[in-house]
């Protein structure tokens, strides 16, 4: 079995937010006002890798798992996180990730990415569907603070059914729970 030495071995990655119960506090009160599931991911490459997620219980939810990663071309928080990079760096990852096997690579065309960035630059956060499963609609915005080593992101996601009717208003929660932590 592993040592105890394992357990740390993680820490200094979500140290910075795991202990700012304030930064798990309003995403807890973001998954229950919006009653969707909620996470933050951080950037590793390619891809965006959840390390907290808060999951709504009862009914058709999407659940997250921490541990699991997505890429980021084609997927909100991927978006979120692209937009904050120079459309050189964008494209040279793009063409990388296109040399992955079909189950890591993009999951949406260069162009298609690049419209989603540009939104986002826009709105400060990105709204996409399919990226964890093709009936999942997602909404990611980078965490307005630092939150340790690596940039923080949230998403809020569900069944694309039930949240896409909802979308406005799920929004504007999200805007404020980004003031709410830019406030702290």
């Amino acid at each position: 079995l592993p040592t105890s030495k394992f357990a740390r071995l993680g820490d200094w990655l979500i140290d910075g937010w795991r202990s700012n119960h304030m930064l798990l506090d309003a995403l807890e009160r973001l998954s229950l006002d919006t009653n969707e599931t909620t996470s933050f991911a951080a950037p590793n490459d390619l891809e965006m890798e959840i390390v907290h997620a808060s999951n709504v219980r009862g009914g058709i939810r999407w659940t997250a798992d921490v541990g699991q990663r997505y890429t980021l071309f084609g997927s909100a928080v991927g978006a979120a996180h692209l937009a904050t990079l120079p459309g050189t760096t964008i494209r040279s990852m793009y063409a990388r990730a296109q040399r992955l096997p079909p189950e890591r690579g993009p999951i949406a065309s260069l162009p298609v990415v690049l419209a989603c960035v540009q939104q986002a630059r826009k709105d400060g956060y990105a709204y996409a569907v399919g990226a964890l499963h093709k009936e999942v609609a997602a909404l990611g915005a980078m965490i307005p603070v630092d939150a340790g080593p690596r940039a923080l992101y949230v998403a809020i996601g569900g069944p694309r059914d039930r949240f896409e009717p909802r979308r406005a208003m799920i929004e504007a929660r999200l805007r404020l729970f980004l003031n709410e932590v830019r406030a702290q």
